[in-house]
């Protein structure tokens, strides 16, 4: 097991380099060593202004883009209402033993530590407009200390 970050491009303005990636999976790593934290996936999307104002909406109740949003998976701020899935009482032994089976984590699961979500148009514009997306260094700072 390890730290893993999962991507997902939903914009086309921007292409999302491999040399970016790279980039982005080492300061995982480094906030990772950072925070003491050696397992886990961090998800992170690369939106336009129009689905991260969305989600902003959605989440935040501010109907306006950003650059960047994230959601920690393992804390629960006084704000933060508990997900609870249909007819989950949170204890999931008791689902086990209704269907007889017992309850095992795949080998090569990870365990979600957050989502973040990036508009590149804004993160592009918030930088000035001095790097490009290529160049990793406009997500950097909020990548670090989203992802942990």
């Amino acid at each position: 097991m390890s730290l893993q970050l999962a991507w997902n491009n939903e914009q086309e303005e921007y292409g999302i380099s491999e040399e970016l990636i790279a980039k982005l999976e080492e300061l995982l790593r480094l906030a990772g060593e950072s925070e003491q934290i050696t397992d886990g996936e961090v998800a992170l999307t690369f939106v336009n202004d129009e689905a991260i104002r969305e989600i902003n909406k959605q989440y935040r109740g501010l109907d306006k883009p950003t650059d960047v949003l994230s959601f920690a998976m393992q804390e629960m701020g006084e704000d933060e209402l508990e997900i609870i899935y249909d007819g989950d009482d949170g204890d999931l032994s008791d689902a086990a033993a209704l269907e007889g089976d017992e309850f095992e984590v795949e080998e090569d699961f990870e365990e979600p530590l957050g989502d973040i979500i990036i508009s590149v148009p804004r993160a592009i514009e918030q930088a000035g407009n001095t790097v490009t997306p290529l160049s990793g260094s406009w997500v950097s700072s909020s990548f670090t200390a989203s992802c942990i």
